[in-house]
Order: C-alpha cells, then sequence, then structure tokens
C-alpha cells in the first residue's frame, strides 16, 4: 500500500501513556507516536535499529549510559540491541522508524 493515511490505522499501546500507529513495508516499520507528560518508557532493547524524530515535547532519552534532554527537531539513532527508554517532560509527538520491520507492530 504506497499511500497511508495515519488516522485510517488503529491505534496500538506499546506502554502505558504511549499510543502510536504503525504501517510496514516488507523492510521496516514507521509509527506517528503521541506520549503523555510524566511517562516513562523503561529501558528496553531490540533487535532492530530504530530513528526517533521529535516533533513537538520535550523528553530525557537514554540511550545507553547517556540521557540527554531532547525537543522538536532533534532525533536519536538507536542500533539494535541497544537499551534505551525514555521519560517525558511534556506530552510529545514523535516518528519512529524501525528497520528491520517489526513484525510484533503488525
Amino acid at each position: 500500500m504506497p499511500f497511508i493515511r495515519y488516522s485510517d490505522i488503529a491505534h496500538r499501546d506499546p506502554f502505558p501513556g504511549v499510543r502510536g500507529r504503525y504501517f510496514h513495508s516488507a523492510q521496516m516499520t514507521t509509527g506517528e507516536v503521541s506520549l503523555d507528560a510524566g511517562v516513562t518508557v523503561p529501558m528496553h532493547s531490540h533487535l532492530h535499529d530504530q530513528m526517533t524524530l521529535v516533533l513537538s515535547g520535550r523528553l530525557d532519552f537514554t540511550l545507553g549510559d547517556e540521557t540527554r534532554e531532547i525537543g522538536p527537531g532533534d532525533t536519536v539513532v538507536i542500533p539494535g540491541g541497544v537499551p534505551h527508554g525514555v521519560l517525558t517532560k511534556e506530552a510529545c509527538k514523535l516518528i519512529d522508524v524501525f528497520a528491520p520491520a517489526r513484525t510484533d507492530y503488525r
């Protein structure tokens, strides 16, 4: 399906306070993700490479042993297998991209 309208995709809630709409190609998954203020996404890892682009809001993003406050226009590149997590300082909207495709998000 070459043209996607996010509003046509059902929400998936991968963590409490996190809502995403994900679509997939054979090789990658992309998601529009909303996080409530004060949400903690616990440290976790997965085999997928991930890139996260912040559209709005501010959050503390931990990647491995480093934590940085990031906001609109910032991107985090997360190699597969590297532990990462977040604490939102305010409500956030993100774009997440994963490769290979996340079959668990289908």
